[in-house]
């Protein structure tokens, strides 16, 4: 009977040993899968899920102090990936989650919120110790060696939100403090912007044209303007860049510089491209059925179609249904796309090459250019940043450039267009450097379609 009871107990133990594995065992399984849940892969700081949560817990635990908080990310930071590897790169930003969390408080917080973007949650005093703070942790990132050894400094663009009492949501405040970063128009200055009354009048008109945009897009409201591409040899128009106004029913007509940022944040610009795509092969449609002249027109090629594997194929059909030319449909392509994934931008410029478009580089120059973008890219035209002509004219340096590059480009054997040409002198220094064509106020600015044909008829394609 004893040994019965016994082997029963010995069993019970065993079970129950069993079962404290199983649960410990699980129990280590679930903080594995909650240290990965909340840990972002390339700092090995916090994720922006888990700044969220411990963020909401700090503003309704603490009611005595005040908070503020930062959006930061790196001016150009492409540019290190594209030059030095993503392997870099990563190395890079998991050095400057390091040194910002080192230097935080007691309930503060950072995280990468997503490629080099950073959010902070910082105690708030005054705006001057906020900027003394980010000035301060921006000289420790430009201190990382292998930044120094590689003489680069980053630039980085900060927006701050001051959060209010009783204020929660963090994903609202957060895009607060977005906004206020995006209305930063250079970081070479370390520029840092806080949101005010301004900011958010601003944020509620750029949220109801967003709150439009559909609607608009199906009542036609986006209208094509042309601007017209001179040849520096004859002075002929030889080319036209489709480019979009918003003809607004109460707001009028709005430029691009005032939707364009708002729909590439916002993924519409998908769907504008497109639209202006039609647009423009119905105008070209048009001139082969009446024999009118032909001329290639330009249209703009957003980052965002990088992502879709089937662009190219997509593009293709549209040309097809209005039975278009290829090599009367010229795809500008920023510059700053081809220093993300690059692979699948050559995957797509090499489809959209062998269809026959006419291919460019788009605002060569405006930032880190790398010269073997000219040699590895199967493009025809580079089109030089408006960013070179300078209103109070060309300097020597600017020449040296622009000769340089013009020079490298016609070794290439590729066509060199300048945009934002505005005075007599400029084109001439262009002509002189064996620049191919021409764009800007010096010319003829952006215009209606209707005035561009009358223009074309009028001169003769003459200027």
């Amino acid at each position: 009977m004893i040994t019965h009871s016994y082997s029963i107990m010995l069993l019970l133990l065993i079970i129950i040993i069993i079962l404290l594995t199983i649960i410990s065992i699980k129990f280590k399984q679930y903080n594995e899968m909650k240290k990965i849940a909340y840990t972002d892969p390339v700092t090995g700081g916090l994720n922006y899920n888990k700044f969220r949560v411990d963020a909401e817990l700090i503003l309704k635990s603490n009611k005595k102090e005040q908070f503020a908080l930062v959006c930061t990310d790196i001016d150009n930071f492409s540019y290190i990936n594209y030059t030095f590897g993503y392997k870099f790169g990563d190395k890079i930003l998991a050095k400057i989650s390091n040194i910002i969390n080192k230097n935080l408080g007691t309930d503060e917080l950072c995280a990468r919120r997503s490629d080099d973007t950073f959010v902070l949650l910082l105690k708030f005093k005054d705006k001057n110790s906020v900027k003394k703070r980010l000035s301060l942790l921006h000289n420790k990132c430009n201190e990382i060696k292998s930044i120094k050894d590689n003489n680069y400094t980053l630039f980085m663009k900060k927006g701050i939100y001051i959060i209010h009492k009783k204020e929660y949501d963090i994903s609202l405040i957060v895009g607060k403090a977005e906004h206020s970063k995006r209305t930063i128009k250079t970081s070479l200055t370390n520029t840092l912007s806080f949101y005010d009354d301004k900011i958010h009048k601003e944020l509620l008109h750029e949220k109801a044209l967003e709150n439009s945009i559909a609607s608009s897009l199906k009542k036609n409201e986006f209208v094509v303007y042309l601007q017209p591409k001179i040849s520096l040899t004859t002075k002929e128009i030889i080319g036209a860049e489709a480019l979009v106004r918003w003809q607004h029913p109460l707001e009028g007509l709005i430029s691009p510089d005032k939707f364009i940022p708002l729909f590439e944040s916002n993924g519409y610009i998908v769907d504008l491209d497109f639209y202006v795509y039609k647009k423009v092969c119905t105008l070209l449609k048009k001139w082969i059925d009446n024999n009118k002249p032909l001329i290639p027109i330009s249209v703009n090629v957003s980052r965002l179609h990088v992502a879709n594997n089937n662009f190219a194929n997509s593009f293709k059909k549209i040309v097809d249904e209005y039975k278009i030319p290829s090599n009367l449909l010229e795809l500008e392509l920023t510059e700053n796309i081809f220093l993300k994934n690059v692979s699948d931008v050559l995957n797509m410029i090499n489809a959209l090459k062998k269809m026959g478009f006419i291919l460019s580089i788009d605002d060569f120059g405006c930032g880190y250019s790398s010269l073997n973008l000219l040699k590895e890219l199967p493009v025809d035209i580079v089109k030089l940043d408006k960013g070179f002509f300078k209103p109070d004219g060309l300097d020597k340096k600017d020449k040296y450039v622009v000769s340089g590059i013009i020079n490298i480009a016609k070794d290439l054997n590729l066509q060199v267009l300048s945009e934002g040409v505005e005075t007599q002198e400029q084109a001439e220094f262009l002509q002189s450097s064996q620049c191919d064509m021409a764009q800007g106020f010096l010319f003829a600015k952006p215009m209606p379609i209707e005035d561009f044909e009358t223009l074309l008829k009028e001169t003769n394609n003459t200027i």
